[in-house]
C-alpha cells in the first residue's frame, strides 16, 4: 500500500486481544473521476477511422495498427474510453472489460455520428 501511495492499514483489537479488525483505506485518488478526451476534441481523421473500422468488431491491437499509433494507453484514454462512454463504441464483452479477447464495435449511435461526421467533411464543415 505504501508503494502505491495509499494510506497505511489500521489494525484494531478487542480488549482480550483475541481478534482484530483490519481497515485498508482506499487510495485518495480512487474517487477522482477519470478525465477523458471529449469526442468533440478528438482528431476527426482518427475518430472517422475508428468508427468505420469497428463496423466489424476489432481488438485494441488492430485499432492501434490501423491508426498508426504506438501507445495502447493513449488509444484507450484518448479514443476507446470516451467513445464507449458516449455510446459510439461498445465492448463485445462488457462484463470483462480487461479481457484479452475484448473487441470494440461501432454502435447504431456511432454509425449515425459517423454519417454526420462524413456529411460535415463532405460539405467542408470539418
Amino acid at each position: 500500500m505504501r508503494k502505491n501511495g495509499s494510506p497505511p492499514p489500521r489494525f484494531d483489537t478487542n480488549e482480550d486481544r483475541d481478534c482484530f479488525t483490519a481497515t485498508l483505506p482506499i487510495h485518495p485518488l480512487a474517487n477522482t473521476p477519470q478525465v477523458s478526451t471529449p469526442v468533440e476534441k478528438m482528431d476527426r481523421k482518427n475518430l472517422h477511422a475508428i468508427l468505420t473500422f469497428c463496423g466489424q468488431p476489432q481488438d485494441k491491437m488492430s485499432i492501434l495498427t490501423r491508426l498508426g499509433l504506438k501507445s495502447k494507453k493513449n488509444l484507450r484514454e484518448r479514443y476507446l474510453q470516451p467513445l464507449v462512454q458516449n455510446g459510439l463504441l461498445a465492448m463485445t464483452d462488457p462484463e470483462h472489460p480487461n479481457s484479452p479477447a475484448q473487441k470494440y464495435r461501432t454502435t447504431p449511435e456511432g454509425l449515425r455520428f459517423l454519417q454526420n461526421l462524413t456529411e460535415e467533411t463532405t460539405h467542408g464543415r470539418a
